[in-house]
């Protein structure tokens, strides 16, 4: 049924580029890092998790690491724009809102990335919109 995927809702993604594949670098760092970020590698996608699908990561919408120094570096400005838009974003997925289902469930092939991409920014722009028309702008 569309609009109960997962991925459909931009809280999956199908990923490439080695992370695709268990026990690469690209695979090992995206299970240690991917969390902090509020990425998981989901348990029944594991090896031995009943599915296997390296590939699939899971957003839980929290971090487990807050940002260094490094990473920091945003203007008040910006970061005021952050807080707008991840307000936003959760205020999106709190909608009853049409979306349209990525083929990301059934392919896990390149242009799962592309379809996913294409799926999040319709269903994002769809939520502003819909927010922006509640709000009378």
């Amino acid at each position: 049924m569309p609009g109960t995927s997962n991925h459909g809702w931009a809280l999956a993604v199908d990923l490439g580029g080695g992370i695709n594949s268990f026990g690469t670098a690209q695979h090992v760092w995206m299970v240690a890092n991917g969390p902090a970020y509020g990425w998981i590698h989901p348990t029944w996608a594991r090896q031995g998790g009943g599915r296997e699908e390296a590939w699939h990561f899971e957003y839980e919408g929290t971090t487990t690491t807050p940002p260094t120094s490094e990473e920091d570096d945003m203007t008040p400005a910006q970061a005021a724009k952050l807080d707008e838009l991840h307000w936003m974003l959760s205020t999106v997925r709190s909608q009853d809102l049409p979306v349209i289902r990525s083929q990301t469930d059934r392919l896990p092939t390149i242009h799962a990335g592309v379809d996913l991409l294409q799926a999040a920014v319709t269903n994002i722009t769809n939520g502003v919109k819909a927010i922006l028309a509640k709000l009378g702008a």
